[in-house]
């Protein structure tokens, strides 16, 4: 659809930005539709949305922008889980410290020394 094209700046049919064999041309277009694909969340935000019909669009980052409004995925969704992750494996790592020093208290120092070898590992 060629009055996809004149969108943005960097906004563009997905079906161009993938390079294939031109016997799958008809399964891509099936599989992508009407989609575009454009650089930064910005622009998607104002074509998707700013004008008089809806758009799905995708970013570089991988955000997509359905046409109900809603937005999915991307850079920032890796990142949150990412810290989720680092965030529980920091409590679990506390939790693991606060009960070994509580087995030290009132202990040999040898069981201290073999206890902040476990804490260490």
């Amino acid at each position: 659809d060629d009055r996809l094209r004149g969108f943005g700046v960097t906004c563009k049919p997905i079906v161009d930005a993938i390079k294939n064999a031109q016997s799958f041309d008809p399964a891509i277009r099936y599989a992508v539709g009407q989609t575009l694909v454009c650089a930064g969340m910005d622009e998607a935000r104002k074509i998707a949305f700013g004008g008089p019909e809806r758009q799905k669009v995708v970013t570089l980052e991988g955000n997509v922008l359905l046409k109900n409004g809603s937005i999915q995925g991307g850079l920032a969704a890796v990142q949150s889980r990412a810290k989720k992750w680092d965030e529980k494996r920091y409590d679990d790592l506390k939790a693991a410290r606060d009960t070994l020093l509580e087995r030290m208290g009132g202990g040999s120092e040898a069981e201290e020394a073999r206890l902040l070898v476990e804490l260490r590992n």
